[in-house]
């Protein structure tokens, strides 16, 4: 229906001579109704985006007494990319690793039939808290990479990932927001910690992410951030901005998040010394 309407438009703007008063009015309601992401259009991009999605964790290196399984420990939020073996995440996320006791995994299935796959980092790029996992077993669903030019502010958003961990099973949560900047941001927290020294100094040295409009819960660094009108991975959520709450020692999310531009992961992906 929106491209219908598009359509309308566009074809009514390629006529020669000025358009009388009415006809004007209809073209700007159709112009208008043209930009919001429907609902129907809204399930098609959940559908493709949250299954793509995957948990990204730890199991213990040594099974627990008793004969019992590893335990696991939830770390973040990921996304498959082509050909469906490779799985990217926060550099933040892996590094929280302790590797003398546990190795790392991701997390997949539906509901509460969860499974842990392992994986192994590929490549990772500190500065710009990206990383880039290998996993092997079946081929993932995955998502398109969108083209190296930024997106621009007001471009609706959805990203899918794990905000609560997968305690209670693999259900996947999906938020919409929109680009509300491309500027070097204020200094975010991620999951409870504060920016590094060097991604800092990489901002105020003029390195560019997205400012967003949107719900970012601990857990959900690591996750997509697609385009909702093309389906495409335009970003990678690292977190969002806190501040302590009135009369509280607690910390609240005060509405405004960020991920890292797809095309630092273009530069990962293609670099050969990593």
């Amino acid at each position: 229906m929106t491209q219908h309407r598009e359509l309308m438009a566009r074809a009514l703007l390629s006529g020669a001579g000025p358009l009388p008063g009415i006809l004007a009015f209809f073209l700007a309601l159709l112009l208008c109704q043209a930009g919001p992401v429907s609902g129907a259009d809204r399930s098609e991009v959940v559908g493709a985006t949250a299954p793509a999605s995957v948990g990204v964790g730890t199991l213990a290196s040594k099974p627990a007494e008793h004969g019992g399984q590893p335990a696991g420990r939830f770390l973040g939020s990921g996304f498959a990319i082509a050909p469906g073996s490779r799985v990217v995440t926060s550099a933040h996320v892996v590094d929280q690793i302790d590797s003398a006791r546990e190795r790392l995994v991701i997390f997949t299935g539906s509901g509460e039939q969860v499974q842990a796959r392992p994986a192994v980092v590929e490549r990772r790029d500190v500065e710009h808290d990206l990383a880039v996992l290998v996993v092997g077993g079946a081929a993932l669903p995955t998502l398109p990479l969108a083209g190296r030019s930024h997106r621009a502010a007001g471009t609706p958003v959805v990203f899918s990932g794990y905000p609560a961990g997968i305690t209670t099973g693999a259900y996947p949560v999906t938020h919409f927001g929109y680009i509300s900047a491309v500027a070097p941001a204020a200094e975010p927290v991620r999951g409870g910690e504060k920016l590094s020294a060097a991604q800092i100094r990489a901002l105020r040295d003029g390195f560019l992410i997205y400012q967003m409009d949107a719900t970012v819960l601990p857990g959900h660094s690591g996750s997509a951030v697609v385009d909702a009108g093309t389906g495409e991975v335009i970003g990678v959520v690292i977190g969002a901005l806190t501040r302590r709450a009135a009369f509280s020692k607690k910390m609240e999310l005060v509405g405004m998040s960020f991920a890292i531009p797809v095309t630092y992961l273009h530069d990962l992906l293609s670099d050969p010394a990593t």
